[in-house]
């Protein structure tokens, strides 16, 4: 009597857990749905500012990217381009080539040729400390774009993030594919081990998936850039479960 009285608690107990589980799932898809929603709206209209101050003439602007493979990089390098022609201020991009040594080459370039503005496309100033005091010590204005991971960070050095904020970035990515396949998730997320900012914007991401808790596969590869797509099908063959691939 006594054996089968456990039998039936016990039972009891792993209907109880499952169906917190349940709950949990379905409360972490719901979630990824509402945040796609959210996120996928159309823009407001802009009811910012339409004028300001005129911009000094004759100035000169570098756009140090991280990599032009990168899309985000690309992206952002562009816009500082559109910008600088419609003020009349001369541009110049130099490419980090996806490399800490491509990079610190870069900014050493841009730094030597004394511009009044630099802009870094998602090179980490933690990375490029040294030339980036270096730069604020002439009289150079720095600019971030995903520069730290940390508002706090920025103030070891003369340096002006312009980024949105990593974790409204990671979980919008992450909740897409959790939406769109209901919860059931199998994913590697690509980053980069030497960028603070990959690194937790990957974090982040894992802590969406991982919250559905029947995602399978689920992990960071930390892999250089160039090199995600030769080591990711490498895992891939290994036999991860896999149904979405998140790059930063």
């Amino acid at each position: 009597m006594r054996v089968s009285l456990r039998r039936f608690q016990l039972a009891g107990v792993l209907a109880i857990l499952s169906f917190a589980s349940s709950v949990a799932m379905a409360d972490a898809v719901s979630d990824a749905k509402a945040v796609v929603d959210e996120y996928s709206k159309p823009n407001a209209a802009w009811t910012g500012p339409t004028t300001g101050p005129k911009a000094d003439a004759g100035k000169s602007i570098v756009y140090v990217s991280t990599d032009q493979r990168n899309g985000g990089a690309l992206g952002a390098g562009e816009g500082v381009k559109e910008a600088a022609e419609k003020i009349g201020w001369k541009f110049t991009l130099i490419d980090g080539q996806g490399s800490v040594a491509g990079r610190t080459t870069a900014l050493g370039q841009a730094v030597a040729s004394k511009p009044d503005v630099i802009v870094l496309g998602g090179v980490d100033a933690t990375e490029q400390a040294t030339a980036i005091q270096d730069a604020a010590k002439q009289g150079i204005v720095i600019i971030g774009w995903h520069a730290y991971a940390s508002p706090a960070r920025m103030t070891r050095c003369d340096l002006h993030q312009t980024s949105p904020p990593i974790r409204w970035c990671a979980k919008a990515a992450a909740s897409y594919p959790c939406a769109l396949l209901n919860g059931k998730v199998g994913a590697i997320i690509f980053t980069d081990s030497t960028y603070e900012i990959a690194l937790k914007k990957a974090h982040a991401m894992e802590d969406v998936i991982k919250a559905l808790r029947r995602q399978q596969g689920a992990g960071i590869r930390r892999y250089p850039p160039g090199r995600c797509v030769e080591r990711g099908l490498a895992a891939v063959t290994r036999g991860d479960v896999l149904r979405v691939v998140l790059a930063l």
